[in-house]
């Protein structure tokens, strides 16, 4: 047995444990048993960094035409691409010595060759290149303030896809780490359960948005005004935890029910409306401004998640194989297979972050 101390942020001692009072273990310097390890967990690791990694870049193109329908009206249509050339992440592998982590271009480089030191065992499918492609067109009418009032429209029809969520990764309810987050850390996470390359829709992708708005004063210098929004659910992706929690047997955007049929899935359709008040009173040269902010006017209550776990713990070898490593190799076993140890998680497919409930602001300025 053995017992880790912790010395310093960053470094690990490794002691026999020859005592079971582990209340004093660590306290006035006194730590039994035999060192027999410390390890600096932030030590510089020059040795897997990719010297000929290339930074995070993306290109993009745009394109668009306006067109003046009125003297205060006006239609727009515009289409964006946008193209994902190299992301930096830790990508790991695994070699004759183990799981490596590389710090590289997913696809290129060090992920695909390994180093003298770290050759790549060729039994493990190979690190794809980083995807993460977007195209959108957009429609939009405006009708600029005139008359006392404004108002327009615009409908956005977009795709998202690829096996990379970017910088902020969606795939971990937006978690923030650039360059060292999960989407690449363990080799087959960008595949699926038989061992294809894993693409489709990511988590942020909504196909159609509608976005309606307007405002009017008044003579007595009262505004009112509202903001409407309408758009698509985010695909829905289970995910079982193999080695890593954040893996997709079944391809992005699918999930397998109870019939054992894929099944193309999103969250609801959300829809929701901002309005805004204000009112302006004269004070001899100054004004008074009262206004009011409704944030939700209809507390829509629609789920922007549904949970996507299907399993509860880690997962077990299938009984004949070695390892997990071994296991997903194969492609041959599921969650039944004996020895997996499958436990299914209650919350599978469960609403939940729903939207925020409907909010008021009041706010009293003084212009002068």
């Amino acid at each position: 047995l053995f017992v880790s101390i912790i010395f310093s942020i960053g470094n690990s001692g490794y002691y026999t444990l020859d005592t079971f009072e582990w209340d004093k273990i660590g306290k006035g310097g006194y730590y039994s048993g035999t060192l027999k390890l410390v390890y600096d967990w932030r030590h510089p690791a020059f040795e897997t960094t990719d010297p000929d990694w290339k930074p995070t870049s993306q290109s993009e193109y745009t394109l668009g035409a306006e067109k003046m329908l009125m003297e205060n009206l006006s239609a727009t249509v515009r289409f964006v691409r946008k193209h994902l050339r190299y992301i930096m992440e830790d990508v790991g592998v695994i070699t004759t010595k183990g799981e490596v982590y590389f710090e590289t271009n997913p696809g290129y480089g060090y992920s695909q060759t390994g180093t003298a030191e770290y050759p790549i065992d060729p039994r493990f499918w190979k690190c794809p290149k980083a995807k993460r492609e977007y195209y959108a067109l957009n429609f939009s009418l405006d009708k600029r303030l005139a008359n006392n009032w404004l108002a327009g429209l615009s409908y956005t029809w977009s795709r998202l896809v690829g096996n990379t969520a970017g910088l902020a990764s969606s795939d971990e309810y937006g978690r923030v780490s650039p360059y060292v987050e999960r989407t690449f850390d363990v080799w087959h996470m960008a595949y699926t359960k038989d061992g294809k390359l894993l693409d489709g829709p990511l988590p942020t992708d909504r196909t159609h948005f509608l976005k309606l708005y307007g405002a009017y004063t008044f003579p007595f210098r009262l505004t009112v005004g509202t903001v409407i929004n309408a758009y698509s659910g985010t695909p829905f992706t289970e995910r079982w935890n193999v080695i890593v929690d954040t893996w997709f047997p079944f391809n992005r955007g699918y999930y397998r029910d109870d019939n054992g049929n894929l099944v193309n899935m999103r969250t609801p359709f959300v829809w929701f409306a901002n309005a805004y008040a204000e009112y302006n009173l004269k004070l001899g040269k100054y004004m008074l401004n009262f206004n009011v902010n409704v944030d939700n006017a209809f507390n829509t209550d629609v789920a922007r998640r549904l949970y996507e776990s299907r399993t509860r713990y880690a997962l077990k070898a299938a009984t004949g194989f070695p390892n997990l490593q071994e296991m997903v190799l194969s492609k041959n076993w599921d969650l039944t297979s004996p020895g997996v140890g499958y436990t299914a998680d209650a919350r599978f497919l469960q609403e939940m972050e729903f939207f925020p409930p409907i909010s008021i602001r009041f706010g009293i300025k003084f212009i002068f």
